[in-house]
């Protein structure tokens, strides 16, 4: 089974190309090798072709996206596109592989489901890890991203795949995972480590993303889209979510 591997990229404040050299170095040596890179480029200058033209040895394919730069969903939606792959495994740049048979550990747990989420740590410096995030879903999804990073996100891609929200920042993932639940049905939740997201002040989220003005003008936007709940949310994924709610009221006491 191919597997897409879309990295959107931009120059990323200067650190863009460290973040994507160290995303295909853990590419480079996954145990599962039948995959494509589909990079789409939203960068100003030529930081990102270069790194890629530094690993000719992985099957990359590069596009320039010179359409609605600084949008990510855009820069998505372009990787998603342009794969070829039987399944289409989301990576953002700064974040990267667990170990080497990450990418093995997902095609072989893909089941009947048509996406799949799975469990990643997190770092601030590459070395150290810490906090195993185990993605479940609420019923709230549309606006509270209990899922995570969409860098744990795979889909298979069949004619009925999802593209991101062109209007949304924030909430991209959120909105995206309602919309995948409501078209596609829950995903298949991977418990093993395959990712490992990259925390540092450059991420979007720490950037125009944390803006209070953009996050409440993003919720107003996503409640009127998305008005219900989603349904049938599986009992464990409920439980998951109403002791974590619990622990945090108890927290706040």
């Amino acid at each position: 089974m191919k597997v897409s591997i879309a990295i959107p990229c931009y120059e990323m404040h200067g650190y863009g190309a460290d973040c994507l050299d160290f995303a295909l170095r853990s590419i480079a040596y996954q145990s599962y090798t039948d995959f494509e890179v589909v990079i789409s480029d939203h960068s100003v200058d030529d930081s990102i072709s270069n790194v890629c033209k530094k690993w000719q040895q992985l099957p990359i394919k590069y596009i320039k996206n010179n359409l609605s730069r600084g949008s990510s969903s855009a820069n998505i939606n372009n990787c998603i596109r342009h794969s070829t792959g039987d399944l289409v495994k989301i990576l953002c740049q700064d974040d990267y592989f667990y170990d080497s048979n990450s990418l093995k550990n997902i095609v072989t747990s893909f089941g009947k489901s048509q996406w799949l989420v799975s469990s990643y740590l997190h770092t601030t410096n590459r070395k150290d890890l810490f906090k195993k995030k185990k993605p479940f879903l609420n019923k709230n999804i549309a606006t509270i991203n209990t899922i995570g990073t969409h860098s744990c996100l795979t889909l298979h891609k069949s004619k009925e795949i999802q593209y991101f929200d062109e209007n949304l920042l924030w909430l991209m993932d959120c909105e995206y995972y309602y919309r995948l639940y409501n078209s596609l049905g829950p995903p298949q939740i991977l418990n093993k480590v395959t990712m490992v997201q990259y925390l540092w002040e450059g991420q979007v989220t720490n950037t125009l993303a944390a803006s209070r003005a953009l996050r409440s003008k993003e919720i107003e936007y996503v409640k009127r889209k998305c008005p219900e709940p989603i349904k049938y949310l599986p009992l464990f994924s409920f439980l998951q979510f109403a002791i974590k709610r619990i622990c945090n009221l108890t927290v706040l006491r």
